[in-house]
């Protein structure tokens, strides 16, 4: 019971790899400015003032949806891991900025639980009770490097999210001692050659599943502190911050409870931060600046928003994406700009690439 509830992804049966082509998919025809995935479509658009202008509607090789976090840029092109399709299978993809042309590889059971992008090669995690495996894969999704590093004996462990930082590799681990029920937060440091460098532990037993890097320092959003006296877990409400090269750690009191995904925007050198909607409503997104430490609420949600958006920064600008809209929040100046995408019968978007 204790492997069930730990184990982030349950590791069954290899499958057969499958390389899928974009063959049969259509391309842009002219250049735009964003190009916004919807289930069965691509819709590309230019930015006209505070007004998006649709430029072509295209079809799409197949009708999967990209995992939020997973989906980044390498260079001119973009890698990701699909959510499971209706034959429960998980694909990795690898899109073309250009032409927008998908191409699509059958994962291995788990294989792409977490993952990230050095620019060149492509990276994902693999969590079972035996250890994790680490995977390298060029941009076309070909598998040039395999390491395992096994759990030790009565502990498990799980890979959240990993990082690129120069040239090595962060994974944010949880780990669990079956024997004495302990849990802890490690972050591994490995090479690009999937080999384990370092381990780091922060002897923390808060739940840490999320981190963003500004140079060689992590900020970490507290997800749950140790559990209380009836052995509940308590509502996170701090930031961690965590020197990867003199080991020391801060931490940052919080403006609400469940913080759930950070992310960084240099051009205005502060931290986005999403706090779990159930909890927050349409507060569920905060800037919090790193120069004074002064948070914000940043107010971009609907009642009806529930699920988290699909967000990418480009410059001074952030992009929300909602299944039917599309939320620019210009960080310099607060400009919030609302684009309706439910008037070009989109209603499943969830990933987006802009030029």
């Amino acid at each position: 019971m204790i492997r069930e509830k730990f184990l982030c992804l349950l590791f069954f049966f290899l499958t057969s790899l499958l390389v899928l082509g974009g063959c049969s998919q259509q391309v842009p025809s002219k250049d735009y400015d964003i190009a916004i995935f919807d289930q069965k479509s691509v819709m590309t658009f230019a930015f006209d003032n505070d007004k998006l202008q649709l430029i072509e509607k295209l079809k799409r090789q197949k009708s999967l949806a990209f995992d939020q976090e997973s989906f980044q840029k390498a260079k001119g092109t973009y890698v990701a891991k699909t959510k499971e399709g209706k034959d429960f299978s998980t694909y990795l993809a690898s899109i073309n900025s250009s032409t927008l042309q998908e191409t699509f590889r059958k994962a291995k059971a788990g294989e792409a639980y977490s993952s990230t992008t050095d620019g060149t090669y492509f990276y994902t995690s693999q969590n079972s009770s035996d250890g994790i495996d680490f995977y390298r894969y060029d941009k076309a999704l070909n598998e040039k490097k395999h390491g395992s590093i096994a759990s030790e004996n009565a502990v498990l462990v799980c890979c959240h999210q990993m990082l690129v930082i120069d040239d090595s590799l962060y994974a944010l681990i949880s780990t669990l001692n079956t024997d004495t029920q302990r849990t802890s937060t490690e972050i591994w440091k490995l090479d690009k050659s999937l080999a384990l460098l370092e381990k780091m532990d922060l002897e923390e037993e808060a739940a840490y599943i999320r981190m963003v890097n500004v140079g060689k320092t992590l900020y970490l959003p507290e997800a749950y502190k140790a559990k209380d006296s009836h052995g509940e877990p308590q509502s996170g409400d701090i930031l961690l911050v965590y020197d990867v090269d003199t080991k020391t750690k801060d931490f940052i009191p919080l403006a609400n409870a469940f913080p759930k995904r950070i992310v960084y925007q240099e051009a205005s050198h502060q931290l986005l931060i999403e706090y779990d909607h159930n909890s927050n409503g349409q507060t569920a997104w905060s800037t919090l600046a790193l120069d004074t430490l002064a948070e914000k609420p940043l107010t971009i949600g609907t009642k009806k928003d529930q699920l988290s958006a699909y967000l990418t920064i480009n410059g001074p600008d952030v992009y929300f994406l909602f299944p039917d809209r599309l939320v620019s929040y210009h960080s310099l100046t607060g400009k919030i700009t609302d684009f309706s995408l439910a008037k070009y019968g989109m209603t499943k978007a969830h990933a987006m690439i802009i030029k």
